[in-house]
């Protein structure tokens, strides 16, 4: 929140965060405060992990602290049908669809754009809900982490993290071709990132290029 305040954006704010924002801005004093908190929590643990939407918005900034403490780096891109995305952004926040639609496309376009060449995978919300464990094993897989199928943390992660009464909404993948207020963008970003989070392309795929290449 600090950092976005210093760039004077709000999560919700359409407008893009540029690489120049940040570069043009004094961030010295924000980033020594995410140093000293990184550092603290690595030396807790060998292994942490950070889940917060506005990190996709605020990577630059990030990776400049996580290349400050030479730590290894890997990303789970969490990608949600943005028909559920947009309708929870409404009912929670009274958002239009439209303006959900595109805060979705940006959070996403910047995921892919600035985790390119960095160890990264893209994992369903609805796929990852409905069969943990075949998700899990595909992180591990891919990251190169210790995956026990049969460990009690397991267990223990399916009963008390995950809750699948917080899943107001559930769309299939072609649900969102019926659906006209969804930007040609934001649908194509959806197609591909679920072909990614299906196996069915590599993360090397020239469709990536093409893409990005547009943004």
């Amino acid at each position: 929140i600090e950092v976005l305040e210093k760039l004077k954006y709000e999560w919700y704010t359409l407008s893009p965060l540029l690489v120049e924002d940040f570069e043009l801005t004094d961030l010295r004093d924000l980033k020594l405060k995410a140093v000293k908190l990184l550092r603290k929590k690595l030396s807790i643990m060998p292994v942490y992990g950070v889940k917060d939407p506005r990190m996709a918005r605020l990577l630059p900034f990030w990776q400049s602290v996580f290349l400050h403490v030479n730590a290894r780096v890997s990303y789970i891109i969490a990608c949600r049908n943005p028909m559920s995305v947009a309708r929870s952004l409404n009912a929670r926040d009274g958002y239009a669809l439209e303006k959900g639609y595109l805060l979705w496309q940006e959070h996403m376009l910047h995921s892919l754009t600035f985790t390119e060449n960095c160890p990264r995978i893209v994992v369903d919300y609805d796929c990852f809900m409905d069969e943990p464990d075949e998700q899990l094993s595909r992180i591990s897989e891919r990251l190169n982490f210790k995956f026990d199928g049969n460990g009690a943390e397991l267990v223990e992660f399916k009963s008390e993290f995950l809750e699948k009464s917080l899943r107001h909404t559930q769309f299939l993948e072609d649900d969102i071709k019926l659906d006209r207020l969804v930007p040609k963008l934001a649908a194509d970003i959806y197609k591909l990132l679920y072909a990614l989070a299906k196996d069915k392309i590599s993360y090397d795929d020239s469709d990536i290029d093409v893409l990005l290449s547009s943004f």
